[in-house]
Protein backbone atom coordinates (compact mmCIF):
# COMPACT_ATOMS: atom_id res chain seq x y z
CA UNK A 1 0.00 0.00 0.00
CA UNK A 2 1.59 3.42 -0.98
CA UNK A 3 1.85 6.54 1.11
CA UNK A 4 0.15 9.63 0.31
CA UNK A 5 2.21 11.68 2.88
CA UNK A 6 3.53 14.63 0.77
CA UNK A 7 7.67 16.30 0.96
CA UNK A 8 7.79 19.14 3.84
CA UNK A 9 8.27 22.22 1.55
CA UNK A 10 9.44 24.09 4.90
CA UNK A 11 11.86 21.66 5.64
CA UNK A 12 12.86 21.55 1.93
CA UNK A 13 13.79 25.37 2.02
CA UNK A 14 15.17 25.52 5.18
CA UNK A 15 18.06 23.36 3.78
CA UNK A 16 21.23 24.30 4.79
CA UNK A 17 23.52 26.48 2.43
CA UNK A 18 26.58 25.09 0.71
CA UNK A 19 29.79 26.77 1.03
CA UNK A 20 30.14 28.87 -1.92
CA UNK A 21 26.75 30.75 -0.49
CA UNK A 22 27.57 30.88 2.99
CA UNK A 23 30.83 32.86 1.73
CA UNK A 24 29.03 35.00 -0.75
CA UNK A 25 26.31 36.02 2.68
CA UNK A 26 29.85 36.73 5.02
CA UNK A 27 30.85 38.77 1.98
CA UNK A 28 27.74 40.62 1.79
CA UNK A 29 28.15 40.94 5.58
CA UNK A 30 31.61 42.36 5.38
CA UNK A 31 30.61 44.92 2.65
CA UNK A 32 27.88 46.11 4.45
CA UNK A 33 29.73 46.64 7.75
CA UNK A 34 33.07 48.48 5.71
CA UNK A 35 30.01 50.82 3.92
CA UNK A 36 28.80 51.51 7.28
CA UNK A 37 31.78 51.94 8.89
CA UNK A 38 33.13 54.53 6.06
CA UNK A 39 29.49 56.18 6.59
CA UNK A 40 29.97 57.12 9.63
CA UNK A 41 33.61 58.68 9.11
CA UNK A 42 32.53 60.33 6.28
CA UNK A 43 29.70 62.22 8.46
CA UNK A 44 32.30 62.57 11.43
CA UNK A 45 34.61 64.11 8.88
CA UNK A 46 31.88 66.41 7.67
CA UNK A 47 30.92 67.24 11.29
CA UNK A 48 34.40 68.52 12.01
CA UNK A 49 34.50 70.70 8.53
CA UNK A 50 31.02 72.09 9.36
CA UNK A 51 32.30 72.86 13.44
CA UNK A 52 35.61 74.52 11.42
CA UNK A 53 33.31 76.55 8.61
CA UNK A 54 31.35 78.17 11.73
CA UNK A 55 34.27 78.60 13.44
CA UNK A 56 35.80 80.35 10.68
CA UNK A 57 32.49 82.44 10.16
CA UNK A 58 32.72 83.58 13.79
CA UNK A 59 35.99 84.50 13.15
CA UNK A 60 35.11 86.42 10.08
CA UNK A 61 32.14 88.28 11.99
CA UNK A 62 34.88 89.29 14.15
CA UNK A 63 36.90 90.73 12.22
CA UNK A 64 34.34 92.53 10.02
CA UNK A 65 32.80 94.40 13.66
CA UNK A 66 36.57 94.56 14.17
CA UNK A 67 37.25 96.13 10.69
CA UNK A 68 34.16 98.65 11.48
CA UNK A 69 35.15 99.54 14.45
CA UNK A 70 39.06 100.66 13.75
CA UNK A 71 37.96 102.69 10.12
CA UNK A 72 35.12 104.75 12.18
CA UNK A 73 37.61 105.68 15.43
CA UNK A 74 40.03 106.50 13.00
CA UNK A 75 37.77 108.78 10.57
CA UNK A 76 36.37 109.87 14.70
CA UNK A 77 40.19 110.97 15.54
CA UNK A 78 40.96 111.96 12.80
CA UNK A 79 38.21 114.52 12.75
CA UNK A 80 38.86 115.63 15.92
CA UNK A 81 42.46 116.41 15.50
CA UNK A 82 41.29 118.40 12.28
CA UNK A 83 39.13 120.31 14.62
CA UNK A 84 42.14 120.75 17.42
CA UNK A 85 44.32 121.89 14.77
CA UNK A 86 42.15 124.63 13.68
CA UNK A 87 41.12 125.50 16.74
CA UNK A 88 44.59 125.60 17.99
CA UNK A 89 46.05 127.81 15.32
CA UNK A 90 43.03 130.32 16.48
CA UNK A 91 44.31 130.59 19.48
CA UNK A 92 47.93 131.28 18.58
CA UNK A 93 46.94 133.82 16.35
CA UNK A 94 44.43 135.43 18.71
CA UNK A 95 46.78 134.80 21.33
CA UNK A 96 50.01 136.22 19.73
CA UNK A 97 47.82 139.37 18.79
CA UNK A 98 47.15 139.29 22.56
CA UNK A 99 50.65 139.42 23.42
CA UNK A 100 51.47 142.45 20.67
CA UNK A 101 48.92 144.82 22.11
CA UNK A 102 50.02 143.83 25.95
CA UNK A 103 53.49 144.50 24.74
CA UNK A 104 52.30 148.18 23.07
CA UNK A 105 50.39 149.02 25.74
CA UNK A 106 53.41 148.18 28.59
CA UNK A 107 55.84 150.81 26.36
CA UNK A 108 53.21 153.06 26.53
CA UNK A 109 52.65 152.89 30.50
CA UNK A 110 56.24 152.86 30.68
CA UNK A 111 56.51 156.11 28.80
CA UNK A 112 53.76 157.53 30.69
CA UNK A 113 54.96 156.38 34.03
CA UNK A 114 58.83 158.14 33.04
CA UNK A 115 56.65 161.46 32.01
CA UNK A 116 54.67 161.63 35.04
CA UNK A 117 58.11 160.95 37.22
CA UNK A 118 59.49 163.18 35.43
CA UNK A 119 57.39 166.27 36.85
CA UNK A 120 59.73 168.58 39.32
CA UNK A 121 57.13 170.15 41.04
CA UNK A 122 59.85 172.02 43.21
CA UNK A 123 61.14 173.34 40.33
CA UNK A 124 58.33 175.43 39.27
CA UNK A 125 59.06 179.21 38.72
CA UNK A 126 56.63 181.18 40.39
CA UNK A 127 56.48 183.76 38.04
CA UNK A 128 54.89 180.57 35.47
CA UNK A 129 53.74 178.64 37.75
CA UNK A 130 50.33 178.30 36.63
CA UNK A 131 51.76 177.58 33.53
CA UNK A 132 53.69 174.47 34.87
CA UNK A 133 50.85 173.30 36.87
CA UNK A 134 48.86 173.25 33.76
CA UNK A 135 51.57 171.38 31.93
CA UNK A 136 52.01 168.55 34.18
CA UNK A 137 48.28 168.42 34.48
CA UNK A 138 48.52 167.90 31.04
CA UNK A 139 50.87 165.00 31.69
CA UNK A 140 48.85 163.43 34.43
CA UNK A 141 46.00 163.70 32.37
CA UNK A 142 47.44 161.84 29.04
CA UNK A 143 49.00 159.23 31.75
CA UNK A 144 45.48 158.78 33.15
CA UNK A 145 43.78 158.53 29.75
CA UNK A 146 46.81 156.13 27.75
CA UNK A 147 45.64 154.01 31.23
CA UNK A 148 42.17 153.81 31.16
CA UNK A 149 42.44 153.62 26.99
CA UNK A 150 45.24 150.47 27.62
CA UNK A 151 44.09 148.32 30.18
CA UNK A 152 40.53 148.47 28.10
CA UNK A 153 42.36 147.17 25.32
CA UNK A 154 43.93 144.67 27.11
CA UNK A 155 40.96 143.46 28.83
CA UNK A 156 38.56 143.50 25.87
CA UNK A 157 41.68 141.14 24.03
CA UNK A 158 41.75 138.95 26.61
CA UNK A 159 38.14 138.26 26.43
CA UNK A 160 38.26 137.83 22.63
CA UNK A 161 41.29 135.29 22.85
CA UNK A 162 39.22 133.02 25.70
CA UNK A 163 40.13 129.82 26.93
CA UNK A 164 41.24 127.15 24.82
CA UNK A 165 39.10 124.48 23.50
CA UNK A 166 39.26 120.85 24.99
CA UNK A 167 39.64 118.17 22.61
CA UNK A 168 37.23 116.29 24.45
CA UNK A 169 33.97 115.21 23.38
CA UNK A 170 32.45 117.88 26.07
CA UNK A 171 32.35 120.81 24.05
CA UNK A 172 34.36 124.23 24.08
CA UNK A 173 34.49 125.67 27.33
CA UNK A 174 32.21 128.12 28.28
CA UNK A 175 33.66 131.93 27.68
CA UNK A 176 32.64 135.03 29.48
CA UNK A 177 33.30 137.29 32.35
CA UNK A 178 34.74 135.54 35.37
CA UNK A 179 32.92 135.43 38.30
CA UNK A 180 34.38 136.22 42.04
CA UNK A 181 33.50 134.32 45.34
CA UNK A 182 30.67 137.34 46.05
CA UNK A 183 29.06 136.50 42.25
CA UNK A 184 30.40 140.06 41.26
CA UNK A 185 31.33 139.91 37.51
CA UNK A 186 35.29 140.21 37.72
CA UNK A 187 35.08 143.39 34.63
CA UNK A 188 32.86 145.23 36.96
CA UNK A 189 35.20 145.26 39.98
CA UNK A 190 37.91 146.21 37.47
CA UNK A 191 36.09 149.37 36.17
CA UNK A 192 34.93 150.29 39.72
CA UNK A 193 39.17 150.17 40.94
CA UNK A 194 40.53 151.66 37.59
CA UNK A 195 37.65 154.37 38.09
CA UNK A 196 38.24 155.18 41.65
CA UNK A 197 41.96 155.64 40.29
CA UNK A 198 41.83 158.06 37.54
CA UNK A 199 39.65 159.97 39.70
CA UNK A 200 41.69 160.03 42.74
CA UNK A 201 44.81 162.04 41.03
CA UNK A 202 42.97 164.49 39.48
CA UNK A 203 41.11 165.36 42.68
CA UNK A 204 44.36 165.66 43.96
CA UNK A 205 45.50 168.04 41.77
CA UNK A 206 42.06 169.94 42.22
CA UNK A 207 42.91 170.02 45.52
CA UNK A 208 46.44 171.12 45.47
CA UNK A 209 45.50 173.86 42.88
CA UNK A 210 42.46 175.40 44.34
CA UNK A 211 45.29 175.26 47.68
CA UNK A 212 48.15 177.34 45.47
CA UNK A 213 45.78 179.77 43.78
CA UNK A 214 44.25 180.70 47.73
CA UNK A 215 48.07 180.61 48.65
CA UNK A 216 48.78 182.76 45.10
CA UNK A 217 45.66 185.07 46.61
CA UNK A 218 47.05 185.46 49.81
CA UNK A 219 44.82 183.20 51.94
Amino acid sequence: MKSNKQPDLAFADAAPLDAAEQDAMVQARRERDTQMTDAAETLERLRLEQVEIEKKHADLAELGQKQDVYQRSKRDVLQRLDRALIALDKQSVDYAKSLEIIGETKQLFLQRRDAVHAIDESGWDRSDFEEALNRSFGIVDDADAVYARGMAKVEATSWAAGPATPLSSGGPAPVGPRVQSEGVPRHFLFWLKAGFAFTLPLAVIVLLLCYLLLFLNGY
